[in-house]
């Protein structure tokens, strides 16, 4: 089966990603529990590549101007990304730990 959509990692998902990993390893956890993690992740964006709509849209809830979708990541993290149709590009962006994540009630 072919991808539909290209996986794009912006800077800023390399960037939490890697201080999450970082924040991780000052407090202790070990290699394997992070590679685990990592593999969450990963498994959930190949997903995406072939059903980008998969996950939920949540522009409404958080307050965004583009359709964005939410990938959770177990309880604690979130990942955001966007769906650029034209050019068959899903756009990934920060992961965010839920508590960061600032939702309009």
């Amino acid at each position: 089966m072919d991808k539909e959509y290209e996986l794009v990692y912006l800077a800023s998902f390399r960037n939490s990603l890697r201080e999450i990993r970082q924040e991780w390893r000052k407090l202790g956890i070990s290699e394997e529990s992070i590679a685990r993690f990592i593999k969450r992740i990963n498994t959930s964006l190949e997903y995406v590549e072939y059903n980008p709509e998969m996950f939920p849209e949540v522009s409404d809830r958080y307050v965004f101007l583009v359709p964005t979708y939410r990938i959770s990541v177990g309880k604690t993290y979130a990942i955001f990304y966007r769906i650029i149709e034209d050019s068959k590009q899903i756009l990934v962006g920060s992961m965010f730990h839920q508590k960061q994540v600032k939702v309009k009630f």
